[in-house]
């Protein structure tokens, strides 16, 4: 019988090859952001703003306070007057408020600013139920012209009688009067008139 085996047999020999091990991976989904991470952050912001907030009270008040204290018009004038004191927020140049001048007689508060020889007297009461006519009083004298005011309707002119320049302001409260000497010149009444402005009640 026919030997049929190969004749030689070649092994195989099965080598070791060092293949790189899969990285496990993780399939778990990221960990949603905690909520006390959340509130951490919002802590600085909100206590930012309440000390904005605060520090920003107390610069109103402080302001409101010196105001009020700096105000040349007493508060048991401004108290008996009952209804809103005008005074100009910045007096004309060259001219001061006259210390002690502030009264009030029946009703209407007055006080005065001067420089040198020339003064101006401010005076100020509740708007009549029947105010003054603007318009007439244009009409019977050319002199007194608009005057573009922010506290209320503004005239002011000459008096024909005296030679003195005069305003006249309307507001929604007050009345006022302001009257010259004979030096004053009508640029620093009409400066006046632009700056007058309520002071705090």
């Amino acid at each position: 019988m026919e030997d049929v085996r190969p004749p030689y047999r070649q092994e195989h020999r099965h080598e070791a090859v060092n293949r790189p091990q899969p990285v496990p991976q993780n399939h778990e989904s990221p960990a949603p952001p905690s909520k006390t991470s959340k509130k951490s952050r919002k802590k600085p912001i909100i206590l930012s703003l309440v000390t904005l907030l605060v520090l920003i009270g107390l610069g109103a008040g402080g302001w409101f306070y010196l105001h009020r204290n700096n105000s040349p018009i007493p508060e048991n004038i401004k108290t008996q007057a009952g209804f809103a004191i005008y005074y100009p927020s910045s007096i004309p140049d060259g001219y001061t408020y006259d210390r002690g001048s502030a009264n009030i007689n029946k009703k209407i508060v007055s006080y005065s600013l001067s420089s040198g020889n020339n003064k101006i007297i401010v005076s100020e009461e509740s708007v009549p139920s029947t105010p003054p006519d603007l318009s007439a009083l244009q009409k019977f004298n050319p002199s007194f012209k608009d005057i573009d005011a922010p506290a209320g309707k503004a005239v002011s002119g000459i008096d024909s009688a005296s030679g003195r320049p005069v305003a006249i302001i309307e507001t929604n409260t007050t009345l006022i009067n302001i009257s010259g000497s004979k030096g004053v010149p009508a640029d620093v009444i009409s400066n006046l008139i632009q700056n007058m402005s309520s002071l705090p009640q």
